[in-house]
């Protein structure tokens, strides 16, 4: 019997218990004297410019593994150049592929700092297990409380948690669908019992609480704001601050978000991988955080604003990643010599291709109107076909609504792919939760 097992047939406040037990061991270890210390540095910082010093550190601590002291032999990198950048830039863009078989070379002790295992999640095999130290997490938390602070949202603000992890049994049919980790300050949503029959359950425990903050995948917290809507609920005016990660945040999703919350969300992009590091501030422009990563923007051949994410981790010393690809997107224009970022454009892999060869990204606008839609996802099986995956609400008419979504692609993809539809109760998650808004077979 596996432990989750053994924690669904626990009573209600038992599980309260656990998940408050696990997480204040995450607390302590996240949030020590070391993150208080990081946070007020980075606060006190009047730029956001690579913090050099540690750079170099970083470098030189690089050349103890196997890995990077060769490749920088191979490349002709000076480690003790004072223009340490563009000798990183002597290196070639490292994929994630390469990393995966070379982990034993890469990964490196840290004396004084500990050392604990980190894995991304991944589709087709493309997950990565790799190590951080737990000064890379301090660093990594204080960045990422930084944009938070910038919000007004404060280290005692209490959370609505909507993410991956299944904190309710899937065989529970009765309220509450919710668990409370209380030495982190989290009311953590079960994803898998969300539906127009439960939705207000979960809408009076969102108001009862008054709570102010709500945290999470974009997926998620969309569905939720629609089958607010559907319900005819009011908007809870409870709440103040709505930040979204580990998805791209559509356009339409935020339509329904600001309808449901009267608030608009705000996104953070970031990895497990530490390469990089990019806030959105209270003015809804993105802002790179280069005094935690060095990020690199590449120009792709897509599109002409289109640019690849390229990072190198050098707060973690436990694992150098350099000049790693992100497979991620941005979209950006140029002003003066810098470049200004307009959005997350999600992963190279959101993009479908059309017969003659062109790929097409950006595709949230097909759905930026369709408030009669719940969740949608796009569906390429052949280079002359796709699918619109459909989660219909209570208003979808498939005679009346389907030609309106027909009209919004032919718009933008032209008249040579065939379009279809499926309708399902769910779009499917992967197995860490998270929603793909494209899903394509066209290599």
């Amino acid at each position: 019997m596996s432990l989750f097992s053994v924690y669904s047939k626990l009573p209600v406040f038992m599980q309260n218990g656990i998940v408050s037990l696990q997480g204040l061991i995450i607390q302590r270890r996240r949030f020590n004297s070391n993150f208080i210390q990081q946070l007020a540095r980075y606060e006190k910082q009047n730029s956001y410019e690579v913090d050099e010093s540690q750079l170099k550190l970083f470098i030189h601590h690089a050349t103890k593994s196997s890995f990077w002291k060769e490749r920088f032999i191979k490349f002709g990198v000076d480690i003790d150049s004072p223009r340490l950048l563009d000798e990183i830039h002597k290196l070639p863009l490292l994929k994630k592929e390469e990393v995966r078989a070379n982990i034993d070379a890469i990964k490196l002790e840290v004396p004084g700092d500990k050392v604990i295992p980190i894995g991304t999640s991944g589709t087709s095999g493309s997950s990565l297990k790799f190590t951080q130290t737990v000064s890379m997490e301090n660093k990594q938390w204080a960045i990422w409380w930084r944009y938070r602070k910038g919000l007004g949202i404060t280290l005692d603000t209490w959370m609505a948690w909507f993410g991956g992890k299944t904190i309710v049994s899937v065989e529970d049919t009765k309220p509450p669908f919710w668990r409370f980790n209380y030495p982190m300050k989290q009311v953590m949503f079960s994803a898998h019992h969300l539906n127009i029959d439960t939705v207000t359950e979960y809408y009076h425990q969102l108001k009862d609480s008054r709570i102010e903050w709500i945290h999470g995948y974009p997926s998620q917290i969309s569905f939720l704001a629609s089958l607010i809507l559907e319900k005819g609920l009011t908007p809870l005016n409870n709440i103040r601050f709505i930040t979204t990660g580990a998805e791209n945040l559509m356009e339409h999703q935020v339509a329904v978000i600001e309808a449901a919350f009267g608030k608009k969300p705000f996104q953070h992009y970031g990895l497990a991988e530490g390469v990089a590091n990019i806030s959105q501030v209270p003015s809804g422009k993105w802002q790179i955080d280069q005094d935690f990563a060095y990020v690199e923007l590449i120009p792709t051949d897509i599109e002409e604003d289109l640019y690849h994410i390229v990072g190198t981790n050098y707060s973690n010393l436990s694992f150098p990643l350099i000049r790693y690809h992100t497979n991620d997107l941005v979209r950006a224009r140029k002003v003066g010599e810098t470049i200004e970022i307009i959005s997350i454009d999600g992963r190279k892999d959101d993009f479908i291709t059309l017969p003659n060869g062109v790929k097409l990204g950006r595709l949230g606008f097909i759905f930026k109107n369709a408030d009669f839609v719940k969740e949608a996802q796009i569906y390429q099986k052949s280079i002359n076909s796709l699918t619109l995956r459909i989660v219909k609400n209570g208003d979808y008419n498939e005679d009346i609504h389907e030609p309106i979504l027909i009209k919004e692609c032919r718009e933008r993809m032209g008249n040579e792919i065939n379009i279809s539809f499926e309708y399902l109760d769910k779009i499917p998650r992967t197995s860490a939760g998270k929603f793909r808004y494209v899903v394509s077979e066209v290599k």
